[in-house]
């Protein structure tokens, strides 16, 4: 096949090969865009970091487990009772399983139940949302009526706007979003945190929260340990068979025996690792996202918009 004569091509079709050394002169030419959108980015950062709150963090460092004598494998059943190891294997017991106490740790600070506990022992949604309760009539105030902005009228349209109703839920999501679970490197340690412009503040409301936190998931465990203990005592009383009714009587033992366990001052839910503390210094914003990400950014869209010049004009 004879190679395609080069001066047949069309002059139209060349007039769309882009030349780079071209269109590098034109980015050369119109490189003050960029420049200008990387300054916008700066001050847009610089802006933005203006407005961060310094904040003192409170922490508390736990083991992802229960402490002894809450886990399953903390049984000790009576040597060669077969029988009374797979009735409480069969029971089961309160935080039993890899994880399973932890799990159950990190759901309560989001529950509701636990929301209301710290409401009626703390009263803590008065104190989150104090400036909508009244002090004076002990009442929730009433939202006032204001024209809505044109983004309300949005969310409105769009149907993304919520009822401002302070109750249970609320107070929930508040907890749950204050409170922050990271994982400590290297380590099986987890830091449970919470912040605040107060020192003294985000301390208290740590300590408070991860003590009704513990309390809920005790008391939850305690309940259903009652319950095994009253069906094995049912069940003592109605076994006929001499060496069943012994297992039973075994496994009866030892769940009154976790149950003490239960009711111990000790920390029930995880091993404390570091107690409780606030640090002695404020929180700081991070410099490399604030104003040198939007910098970056900034440069990256006024660069394709050179591009994007030049090409037309080359057009």
């Amino acid at each position: 096949m004879p190679a395609p004569d080069l001066q047949s091509i069309d002059a139209a079709q060349m007039d769309y090969v882009l030349d780079l050394r071209t269109v590098l002169k034109a980015v050369l030419k119109w490189s003050w865009i960029a420049v200008i959108f990387t300054l916008i980015g700066v001050v847009y950062g610089t802006l933005e970091t203006a407005k961060f709150v310094p904040e003192y963090t409170a922490k508390i460092v736990i083991a992802p487990q229960s402490p002894k004598g809450n886990t399953a494998g903390s049984l000790q059943p009576a040597r060669g009772n077969g029988l009374t190891t797979t009735l409480l294997t069969a029971l089961g017991n309160p935080g039993a399983g890899p994880g399973g106490m932890f799990e159950r740790l990190r759901f309560a600070f989001k529950s509701q139940q636990l929301a209301r506990r710290l409401d009626e022992q703390y009263s803590l949604s008065q104190e989150i949302f104090a400036g909508r309760w009244d002090v004076e009539k002990g009442v929730w105030k009433t939202a006032v009526s204001v024209e809505p902005t044109f983004f309300e009228q949005l969310d409105i349209y769009l149907h993304q706007d919520q009822a401002n109703i302070l109750g249970t839920e609320a107070l929930a999501m508040a907890v749950g979003g204050m409170v922050k679970f990271e994982p400590i490197k290297k380590t099986q340690f987890w830091e449970i945190s919470v912040s605040h412009t107060d020192r003294d503040t985000a301390l208290r409301r740590l300590k408070i929260i991860f003590s009704a936190a513990d309390q809920l998931l005790r008391q939850q465990d305690r309940e259903k340990m009652l319950e095994q203990i009253a069906f094995l005592r049912t069940r003592t009383e109605k076994s006929d068979l001499a060496g069943f009714r012994a297992a039973i009587f075994g496994a009866l033992i030892q769940q009154e025996k976790n149950l003490h366990m239960i009711d111990s001052d000790l920390i029930y839910s995880a091993d404390i690792v570091e107690p409780a503390f606030a640090s002695e210094m404020k929180s700081k914003p991070n410099l490399m996202k604030t104003i040198l990400v939007p910098a970056v950014g900034g440069g990256f869209v006024g660069l394709v918009l050179v591009l994007l010049v030049s090409v037309f004009l080359r057009e």
